[in-house]
This record gives structure tokens, sequence and C-alpha cells, in this order.
């Protein structure tokens, strides 16, 4: 075997080059480069996104696909199980909201209290940014394409204030040279993306010039109809990211560029991020390199397999599977009496006549379809009865619905915790941008929406050093999302003295009792408003007599103890330990006058109640 060792020299990767034109040439060079070697998948992810009965283009170009069109039907499987198997993954997985949870390691109360402030700002940013509206969405990419892929940027409104975006990348646009993204971690990612010239001026007013001077994309595969009415005018861009090399190290390049022009501004060439700015998940993890592996290709085989025999069934009784009627040789019969109509009387005489039809095909032909219609949702770890929205009958209780739940659930573990982990990095991610910001305006602040009414925070006032905290992602609720298991599951541990009767009434949590719940955790709610409050903004908040003063006093008990553990300053616990001492001076004041004395009792007489008389006599 004979090994070739190349020149380095003569093939140096682009962001070694010097910055301007002559990175943007290269970097475009090797896009361009790229989008070929990833012709392969490109033909993969239009075959499973024609499999799953939604083409796309691949080209990004004007192509036939940008339209609905006869031909996208008529090509869509007959019995569309792949599809059918990926929505119901959509909708079962996009109900369970995963949360980002920032933990102190045994920090001081501030701390907590920051990384708690922290966790609210991020929860709003996963809002505005779009992230929570595109994910089901994303997890449609994930499920059909085998992988998602978000983009996390920030973009200044009218207002002149930043906000953060989330935004939905196609896999396809995400070129990676094989080799170096093997093992899945490369050093270096393209995406390549069409925009509108006038948007990218407007991204790039500094590059105006070379953006009206670069060549219109022309998508050489469009159709002849489609070139006529292409009244766009569009750019073919090329974004580039490479990693440093090493913590600290100064080698790490981004680069946006369009032929013979680069347009990124000059403070934003070096890149310092060990991450890209992207989020990834993957359906199933590849074994070997970047791209995952979805429902639709786990499927592919299978779907083909159910539309091959849906069609031979369909043949065979088009086209065996009719009915003929058969007469002897000598009957005699009017043939014109014999009709489809019901209720006919056909006259003959010899032999009558005998209809004969046969079996379209043989019962092991659907046999053979009917288990490979069941097949594709036993692949994907779902019944049949979940992708018909269905429950098993006679499953009515609370605990058998919960237990059936997490009989489903066991073969989507593993990718709740991919998941997960893809929730934590859109959490660093933002957190990373959210720094970008307010470098740029110190003000940076989210306004969204609490739980009463809209609040804002400034990032600078929760912004927390990395080593202070770790981010880890659960689930929104460890409760069944169904309202009978969740019930049960609430009225279990109240039974188990785990829940008092407010804490039992806001688990439940369901929108028809949403206004009689509000009213009945109003005292909870009030206290630890209250308490929370003091520590914040070190303000003394007394008690009043609207408060529920046995709740007040046993909540501010508990949360003593808690801030005290925790760590709080002197002055948050002198504030706790006053408002409790006013609570149990209000109860004390509140409390019953003892009841009366009796009267005095007579100089000689025995304590206690007088003695009863003696009972009668028999007889008398």
């Amino acid at each position: 075997m004979t090994i070739t060792i190349q020149d380095s020299a003569s093939r140096d990767p682009w962001f070694t080059n010097d910055a301007g034109e002559e990175r943007a040439n290269a970097l475009v060079s090797a896009g361009r480069a790229l989008w070929r070697t990833h012709a392969g998948v490109r033909s993969l992810y239009d075959a499973l996104a024609r499999m799953y009965g939604n083409p796309i283009d691949v080209s990004d170009g004007a192509t036939s696909f940008a339209l609905p069109s006869i031909n996208a039907v008529e090509s869509a499987p007959t019995i569309n199980k792949a599809k059918s198997v990926v929505d119901t993954f959509v909708s079962n997985t996009s109900q369970v909201t995963i949360r980002p949870m920032f933990l102190t390691n045994r920090g001081n109360w501030d701390d907590m209290q920051k990384a708690k402030r922290l966790q609210k700002f991020v929860d709003g940013g996963l809002y505005v940014s779009g992230f929570r509206e595109l994910e089901p969405l994303l997890l449609r990419d994930a499920a059909v394409f085998g992988s998602y892929f978000v983009k996390w940027r920030a973009e200044k409104q009218a207002n002149q204030k930043w906000k953060p975006v989330a935004e939905r990348v196609i896999p396809y646009q995400i070129l990676f040279d094989p080799r170096d993204a093997r093992f899945g971690k490369p050093t270096m990612l393209i995406q390549r993306s069409v925009w509108d010239r006038r948007r990218l001026m407007a991204l790039f007013p500094k590059q105006k010039k070379a953006i009206a001077a670069a060549n219109s994309f022309v998508d050489e595969h469009a159709p002849a109809n489609m070139m006529e009415a292409d009244f766009a005018d569009l750019i073919e861009v090329f974004e580039g990211w490479h990693l440093p090399s090493a913590p600290g190290a100064d080698d790490g390049v981004y680069c946006v560029a369009i032929d013979d022009a680069e347009l990124t501004a000059e403070e934003d060439r070096e890149y310092t991020d060990p991450r890209f700015p992207f989020t990834r998940f993957c359906y199933e993890e590849p074994n070997h390199g970047y791209l995952g592996t979805g429902i639709v290709q786990q499927v592919f085989k299978v779907q083909q397999c159910i539309d091959d025999l849906f069609n031979r069934i369909s043949e065979g009784i088009e086209t065996v599977a009719v009915p003929r009627i058969g007469l002897s040789n000598g009957a005699e019969i009017v043939k014109s009496e014999l009709t489809d109509e019901p209720g006919t009387v056909v006259r003959s005489s010899g032999d009558p006549p005998i209809p004969l039809v046969w079996p379209g095909m043989s019962q092991d032909v659907y046999m053979h379809f009917r288990w490979a219609v069941d097949m594709p949702e036993a692949l994907a770890g779902f019944s049949t009865l979940d992708t018909q929205a269905i429950k098993p009958a006679g499953l009515n209780s609370g605990a058998a619905q919960r237990a059936y739940a997490d009989i489903t659930a066991k073969r989507q573990t593993e990718r709740l915790k991919r998941r997960e982990q893809a929730t934590c990095d859109a959490a660093k991610q933002l957190i990373a941008l959210f720094r970008r910001c307010a470098a740029a305006d110190p003000k940076f602040s989210l306004t969204f929406r609490g739980k009463h009414d809209l609040e804002e925070i400034v990032f600078k006032d929760v912004d927390l050093d990395d080593d202070a905290y770790d981010v880890q992602c659960f689930s929104s609720s460890f409760l069944p999302l169904e309202p009978g298991a969740r019930i049960q599951a609430v009225n279990e541990m109240a039974q188990n003295g785990y829940l008092s009767r407010a804490e039992t009434r806001f688990l439940i949590d369901m929108p028809d009792l949403s206004a009689l719940n509000e009213l009945e955790v109003a005292p909870f709610e009030l206290v630890l408003d209250r308490l929370h409050r003091m520590v914040e903004t070190g303000k003394y908040l007394p008690p009043d007599g609207t408060m529920d003063a046995d709740l007040a006093l046993k909540l501010g008990l508990k949360f003593l103890n808690l801030i005290e553990i925790r760590g709080a300053s002197d002055e948050s616990q002198g504030l706790i330990r006053r408002f409790v001492v006013d609570v149990e001076r209000m109860l004390s004041k509140n409390a019953a006058p003892p009841p009366p004395a009796g009267p005095p009792m007579m100089p000689g007489a025995p304590g206690g109640a007088p003695p009863m008389p003696p009972p009668p006599m028999p007889g008398a």
C-alpha cells in the first residue's frame, strides 16, 4: 500500500489566510468544495423529506419544491407510517418542557438568589429568542433528518436594544470536513446560505458597495418555468468558524464572506468561544461522524415495503379480485339480464349462473402487509395506540394511566436525556450571547412575563462567574401531564403527608380550576412573596391583619432556617426574625381570653364535682 503525503502548504485552510479579500475567497472556495462533498448527504435528506411527505429544496434556490405541486402528492407514500410515527414523537416530546436549573456549589445566600434570577433571565431568553416556539419544528427536523441545529445570534431592534435570536438551520446547510468531524467534534464549521441582497446590506452597512457588486445567486438545477419567475435578488453567503486550538489561544477565527469581500467587522474576526454558536441535537447519536439518524431513516425500508405491498394488493384487487359469472355450456340465458343492479331476476334453463370470485392475493401477503404496517411504531418505541392517540380499553384510573405512560416512555428515556443536554447547551449559548450584548450595552435587559405581571431584569445584576454555578436541565414537572394521572399523583403525596392542602391545590394546576386555585393559594404566595422581597431589598415588610397568621409563622420559621443554612447575611436573618416575632405578637394579641373562674367553693367542701345521689332501692 502506498501512502501519499500532500504538501500542506498547497492546501492551506481558509482560516490561516490574511483577513480581508484573501480570507473571503479562501472561505468561499472551501465552502463550495465542501458543498460538493456533501452532495450525498443532500440526496439522502431529499429522499427522507419526500418519504415524510414534505419535499425540501436542497439547493437553497428557487426550485419547484418552493411551491406545492401534484408531483409532491403523487410521490408521497400511500400509507405514510413514517409521517405518523414522526408526528407522534413530536407531539409526545414537545409536551415536556425542559428547563435549565442553575445550581450553586454550597454558595452563599446572595449567590443562590442571583442564580435564581439568572435562571429566570435564561427562561425568559428561551422564550424571547423564539426557541420555545421553534422546538416542535426542531424536533421534527431531528426525527426526519436525524439532527437539528439552532444558531444563536443577537439582533439590534429599531429601539436600539439588543435581542437574542434563535434561528433554525436546516442540517444540509452545515458543512464540515468529514475527516475533521469523524469523532463528532469538528474544529471548523461552515454555514452556506442564500440571502436577500438588501437584507445583507442592512446587516453589513459598511460593505454595501461590495454587496451591491456581488453576483446574484443562480440555481443551475431550477426548471425553466421557475427561472422565468425568479424575481428575488439573492446572494450566496458563507459563514465560517474555527475554534481556538486551546484555552486562551488566539487562533480562533470567524468570517462572513461573499465573492471577493469579507463582511465581518474587524472587531469580530477573532473567535474566542470554545464552542460553535449552534445547539445540536441528534435523534440517534452516530457511532462515527457528526450527523445523527432519524426515525424516517430507521423505517425507510419498512415504508418502502408497505408501499410495495399496498400497490401489489391494490393491483391484485383491481385485476384478479373482480367478480365474474360462470355459465355451463348448455345454459340458456339472456345475457342482457346479467347486470349489476340489485334485485335483478335472471331467467335460465339448465344450470344457473355461478358467481366466481378469487382473492386478489394470498393470505400470506395480507399477513405480511399487516406486520409491515405495525413495524414502524415498534422500531421507534411507540405503540399503534400512541400514534392514534387512543388509550387502551379499561385504562381509566389515574394510577393505571400513569403506569402505562411510564412504560411507553422507557424507550424515549435516552432521547430525553440528550434533549436535556441540548437545552443545557442552549442555556450556556444564551449566557455567552447575553454577555456580548451586555458588553455592547451595559443596560441590556429582558422583559418577560412573570407569574402575575411583566418583569424586567438587567443582565449585569444577575450575571455570575462560570465557576460559581452548574447548569442542569430537568423536565418542567415530574408530575404526569394527563389530568387523571396528575391528580392521582398529587393526591398520593398529600395522603402520605408530603403536601398541605394549599400545596396540593397549587400542584394540581388545572386550567378549569385556575381561578379557584389562585384564591386558595393566595395566602401561601403572599407570605412567601413578602419573605423573599425582604431578603432581596433589605427592607422590612411587617405582617398585617390580612395575612393568615398561623401560616405566616410556619413559613417564616422554615424560611429563617433555610436562609441561615444557606449563609444569608445577618441583616437578612434579622429581618426574618423580626417578622416571626411580630407574627407571634399578632397571634398572642388575637388569642381568645381564658374562660372566667367559677364561684368560690364552700369552706371544708371536698374538691371536685358534688356526689351523685344513691340509686333507689328495689321495690321502692
